[in-house]
């Protein structure tokens, strides 16, 4: 197996959990209950956020998580839609601290590692960003 081919299956690999973690993640926030979500989210707000603004953000935070899971997992804008789960991670280890207890660290590091992996590298090959790209490159020129 080439080297490109192992590239692509591992950002394949990394990529699915990710986004079907995300997408769970938001359909869960959203099932359970937006307003229960919203009201426990409320507790690990920093001090320096303005309660408005972090209501508005948990608000959105479960169809942003949904969306950009379910990008990431097929492979649609996929950068773009890594960048954006790379600040949720951010801001979420932001509020609750770069601590997990009984870890080393927060999990969610990782995570944000692999985010941050993919908005660097893309969604590789087997994506819907490549068969776009694919088939935009193999449209005859007009003119």
């Amino acid at each position: 197996m080439s080297t490109p081919t192992k590239a692509n299956i591992g950002l394949l690999l990394a990529r699915v959990p990710l986004g079907l973690f995300f997408l769970i993640a938001g359909y869960m926030h959203i099932a359970g209950g937006l307003n229960a979500f919203v009201d426990s989210g409320m507790t690990h707000l920093p001090a320096w956020l303005p309660p408005t603004v972090g209501k508005m953000y948990l608000y959105s935070l479960p169809f942003v998580e949904f969306g950009a899971g379910l990008f990431v997992a097929v492979g649609l804008m996929t950068r773009a839609s890594a960048f954006i789960k790379a600040l949720i991670l951010a801001s979420i280890l932001v509020a609750l601290g770069g601590i997990e207890p009984g870890k080393p660290f927060h999990t969610n590091i990782i995570l944000l590692g692999l985010a941050i992996l993919i908005a660097l590298l893309g969604g590789g090959e087997i994506s819907v960003d490549c068969i776009m790209q694919r088939k935009k490159s193999n449209k005859p020129q007009a003119g």
